[in-house]
């Protein structure tokens, strides 16, 4: 069962992800499978087009299997973003990134509420002496660093990729 904090989450990653910048494309490759691989179709799609269009997939792989009945038609799936390169998914470093980030704002949003409902409601608050807002920040910062460590893998794996593809 999804509970509204559960949405709230993915609300606040989409939100990050759109802040970001990320473009959802899919590339897709039809193969035959035999003695020897070989790619006989392939597509490179924004996702929302995959998603209404995913019919002329399974028509083009059902096409392909009633050429070469006698070998194995696969297709390969790779969810990636336009604009950095990176692979979408579960447990990826974008998605990792987006989750921090999102996890980051969400710590954020928590403190100020408090510190505005204590600074309201409790005439013996003080910012610097508040156990409670003291671990909030210490795990803010952690999760900022945690983000920081992220941001520089992104870096380093752009920095990669954008090499790699200058040797080609």
């Amino acid at each position: 069962m999804v509970t509204k904090s559960d949405l709230d989450a993915l609300k606040l990653e989409a939100k990050i992800e759109r802040e970001m910048g990320v473009i959802r494309y899919v590339y897709i490759s039809i193969e035959k499978r035999g003695k020897t691989a070989e790619v006989l179709h392939r597509y490179d799609l924004p996702r929302e087009i995959y998603e209404k269009y995913h019919w002329v997939i399974r028509w083009r792989i059902a096409y392909w299997q009633c050429k070469y009945p006698r070998e194995h038609i696969s297709s390969c799936f790779y969810f990636y973003d336009k604009k950095s390169g990176l692979e979408l998914g579960y447990n990826t470093l974008l998605s990792k990134y987006v989750s921090a980030k999102a996890q980051v704002t969400k710590v954020k949003n928590a403190i100020e509420q408090y510190i505005n409902y204590e600074g309201r409601n409790n005439m013996f608050f003080d910012e610097n002496t508040d156990e409670v807002l003291a671990k909030a920040r210490a795990k803010l910062k952690e999760k900022e660093h945690n983000l920081s460590l992220l941001e520089n893998e992104i870096a380093q794996l752009k920095k990669q990729t954008h090499e790699n593809t200058q040797k080609w």
